[in-house]
């Protein structure tokens, strides 16, 4: 979940890079075949009298709220169902008891937030070394948009295309940097307008 927060702060490919590959070795180490949850230990752990499978978000949020949070996140961003439905497995074996006590999941609450959505893909196309890149991104973040993820897509950008995909097609307008607001990556028409941006997040 750090690693795609970088990513979103710098626009690094480097760092949404490392966050794909330690998502697919936490699936791989932990992913738990029973429940479709994801254990404490990894599956090549030595075996243990009991496990700590605890799902409570105290002072710190729990690993299995966090990780269900940073799948689904990264998995809409990257398009990668397994991701978003492993995502939404974690939240499923932990359904029970959030229900019992949601004021002790706060953290899981949130990740069930942005599954229930509405979750939008924005896309800014353009250098980020551009005037209107840098107005078009800070509109953005002066939301508060928990359901959401954001991507840049600079000019002829292979490395970035390669881990989004449907940034393919949200490109510049004109030799013109363009924002894209999408859900499930249906988008509405770019704009370069600062205020029809701020208009379209709402």
């Amino acid at each position: 979940l750090g690693l795609s927060d970088l990513y979103g702060a710098t626009f690094d490919v480097h760092w949404l890079r490392a966050a794909d590959r330690l998502s697919r070795d936490m699936l791989r180490l932990f992913a738990d075949p029973a429940n479709g949850g994801l254990r404490y230990t990894a599956a090549d752990h030595e075996s243990l009298i009991a496990s700590n499978d605890d799902a409570y978000d105290g002072a710190l949020p729990s690993a299995q709220s966090l990780a269900a949070l940073a799948l689904l996140r990264l998995g809409r961003l990257t398009m990668n169902e397994t991701f978003e439905s492993r995502g939404r497995a974690v939240l499923a074996a932990n359904s029970q008891s959030v229900s019992q006590a949601p004021q002790a999941h706060t953290q899981m609450l949130m990740a069930l937030d942005f599954v229930l959505g509405p979750t939008k893909e924005i896309v800014i196309a353009g250098a980020a070394d551009a005037d209107t890149t840098r107005t078009l991104l800070t509109t953005v973040r002066r939301q508060y948009l928990p359901r959401s993820v954001l991507a840049l897509h600079p000019p002829d950008d292979g490395a970035i295309e390669a881990l989004v995909p449907f940034l393919k097609t949200q490109t510049m307008i004109d030799g013109k940097p363009a924002a894209y607001v999408c859900e499930k990556y249906v988008c509405t028409l770019p704009t370069g307008d600062p205020k029809k941006l701020e208009q379209l997040l709402r």
